[in-house]
């Protein structure tokens, strides 16, 4: 209940991964944080093998999005809408990972969520058998390899972008205010042509 509820920790209330640390674009934003008073010790709890999956939403294409929590969300709790992935064997986390946020596994996850109106929801039984590629040892560790690899070329992407966007909105809040003048000069900078 939200009266369990704390953003700041204290005496027996457990760190809680909520929906809004995760991000539609896959990523984990631990700025809010939420902490829960009276979780019964049985409650499921992030390892350093978990992965987190979004159970229960609104938007039926975020059902089954997957997430790699960091070491920084070893202990956390989840919330109701999510479930906690917890592999057979931990070295196959990242391999799962991978797999599980391809965009046709994606689209099969949501396309089971029940529900018709309001929030859709894809039970754990279904899930649990679903069906993945399983490739040998070595095949799995190359996959996860360049995986890996692609995927932090798109969160430096990401970065660069995000920064871009911000450094123009900066540029045009300082020349729109007046502050700051393009001279005449800059013309010479620019070859237009008709």
């Amino acid at each position: 209940a939200a009266a369990n509820a704390s953003s700041s920790p204290s005496l027996n209330h457990l760190p809680v991964l909520t929906i809004v640390n995760t991000r539609p674009d896959g990523s984990l934003d631990l700025s809010e944080r939420t902490h829960v008073a009276g979780l019964p010790e049985s409650v499921a709890r992030i390892t350093p093998a978990s992965l987190v999956m979004i159970r229960t939403n609104g938007n039926r294409s975020r059902i089954g999005n997957v997430y790699r929590p960091g070491p920084e969300c070893v202990g956390y709790s989840i919330s109701a809408f999510q479930f906690v992935v917890q592999p057979m064997a931990a070295q196959d986390r990242d391999y799962l990972y991978w797999v599980l946020r391809a965009p046709s596994k994606q689209e099969e996850i949501s396309n089971a969520a029940s529900g018709s109106t309001g929030l859709g929801n894809v039970a754990a039984r279904w899930l649990r058998a679903l069906r993945l590629p399983w490739p040998g040892t070595d095949e799995r560790a190359d996959f996860t390899q360049l995986a890996d690899a692609a995927g932090s070329a798109v969160d430096g992407s990401r970065e660069s972008l995000s920064r871009l966007r911000d450094l123009r909105a900066q540029i045009l809040t300082v020349l729109l205010s007046g502050e700051h003048e393009i001279p005449e000069t800059y013309d010479e900078l620019v070859k237009l042509e008709a």
